[in-house]
């Protein structure tokens, strides 16, 4: 990972950490668009600030893609089938 992607993924998940949805999200949709980004904690991330974000399919959407990147993900393959029959 280049310096420049390790600092704002630190930044990101900073700010994730403190709760501060509406300020992540675009930090969030800025490290989607880097190579060496580490994508499924990212896709982890974005699902979890959509969804408190009051935007629940889209943040499931985007744990279904992390699980997708990562089957290791538990936190996120447990949102997915928490919420595949609502």
């Amino acid at each position: 990972m280049s310096p420049e992607t390790f600092t704002l993924a630190k930044h990101t998940e900073e700010t994730v950490a403190e709760g501060r949805w509406s300020d992540a999200l675009p930090l969030l949709y800025d490290l989607m668009t880097v190579a060496d980004a580490p994508h499924a904690k990212v896709q982890r991330a974005l699902g979890k600030c959509l969804i408190a974000l009051g935007r629940r399919e889209e943040g499931v959407q985007a744990h279904e893609r992390a699980v997708h990147l990562d089957p290791e993900l538990e936190d996120s393959r447990a949102v997915v089938i928490f919420n595949r029959d609502l």
